[in-house]
């Protein structure tokens, strides 16, 4: 029969191709062992319709059809035969992986598939034969029983032949799935102690440039501290001269301020109000500002009635931002703040300045 295409790949037609080899083996090996058949021995029987000679060719006719049909199965399984050894030749130079086992179920599938239209096809024959030969039934009746002795005998045979060979096949998959993991072991713990070596040098080589590199950072970092204290000393003098240019355009805005108005009750409306900033405002906010050595901030702060806070802003940097956002969120956190009862001193601190320094 030809081999049908299968969507498992080269390994199963190859499979296909072994067990459809044995079983024509097997087919030769039956047909060539085959005992002649019995000479037919007609049986007297009343009412003879047909005469010795009539008996005799139909006789002669039968067996010369039988003997066509052996010739042409052998014919057939001689060319299918070649076909097949060839196509396992050619197949078996490809094959490169043996049967996984999604492969051998499929492959059983299709085997059991293949079994049964063989049996079927022999059904088919042995039912066009009966047809043929329904008038010699009981003449025939013990070629019959013998060939369907050997059916069951070749079915068994082949079904033993089947599991032997899947037996071998899974015997050569263990083996050779062994001798690749060996290998496999071999080549990773190899690739793995090259690559381990290769690490060592590597990291050994980082550390002597890491050492060299430490000893040349070292010396530019003294250099770059030296260069950064004299920096941010020259920094602070100039902040702290512009905190105290701004403390003093202050002094001058609340002294020309109060010169506008009646001398004595302003003045001592102002001081009251740099009092109540310096001994109630600024220590609760002091409380809530962050550590920085030699640090200090001027924010400008917008108050609401009873102490709330309603912003604050920076109008003179420390130069650190993280010190300065400190400063402003100090003082929301000190909100309210302490507020007078004098109205007078309450209206001077809607608005005013706080300088505020690190603890």
């Amino acid at each position: 029969m030809p081999i049908r295409k299968q969507g498992v790949g080269v390994p199963l037609a190859l499979s296909l191709l072994l067990h459809m080899l044995l079983l024509s083996l097997f087919a030769l090996h039956f047909d060539s062992h085959k005992s002649p058949s019995e000479p037919l021995q007609p049986e007297v029987m009343e009412a003879v319709v047909m005469d010795e000679a009539q008996i005799q060719a139909e006789k002669k006719r039968l067996e010369a059809m039988h003997e066509a049909e052996a010739a042409a199965r052998k014919a057939e399984l001689a060319a299918q035969r070649e076909a097949e050894a060839e196509a396992i030749r050619r197949a078996a130079e490809k094959e490169e992986k043996i049967r996984t086992a999604a492969e051998a179920r499929q492959k059983a599938e299709d085997e059991a598939k293949q079994q049964a239209e063989l049996e079927a096809h022999r059904e088919a024959e042995a039912e066009a034969t009966r047809r043929a030969a329904d008038e010699e039934v009981k003449i025939h009746a013990a070629a019959e029983a013998r060939q369907k002795a050997e059916a069951e005998a070749k079915r068994q045979a082949e079904q033993e032949a089947h599991r032997e060979a899947e037996a071998e096949a899974a015997r050569i998959a263990r083996e050779e799935a062994k001798h690749r993991a060996a290998a496999e072991a071999k080549q990773k713990a190899e690739f793995e102690a090259k690559r381990r070596a290769e690490l060592e040098a590597h990291r050994q080589a980082e550390e002597e440039a890491a050492r060299r590199a430490g000893e040349e950072v070292k010396r530019r970092a003294a250099s770059k501290a030296k260069q950064k204290a004299e920096a941010e000393a020259k920094r602070q003098a100039e902040l702290e001269a512009q905190a105290q240019h701004e403390l003093e355009v202050e002094e001058k805005r609340m002294t020309e301020k109060a010169s506008n108005s009646k001398p004595d009750t302003k003045t001592t409306t102002e001081e009251a109000a740099r009092d109540w900033i310096s001994n109630k405002i600024r220590p609760k906010v002091e409380k809530f500002s962050a550590n920085s050595s030699g640090r200090s901030c001027t924010v400008r702060v917008t108050m609401l009635p009873g102490g709330g806070v309603q912003s604050v802003s920076v109008t003179l940097s420390s130069g650190d931002e993280s010190f300065d956002r400190s400063v402003q969120a100090a003082v929301l956190k000190a909100s309210p703040l302490p507020w007078p009862d004098d109205e007078k001193i309450a209206e001077e601190l809607k608005t005013f300045s706080l300088i505020v320094k690190s603890k």
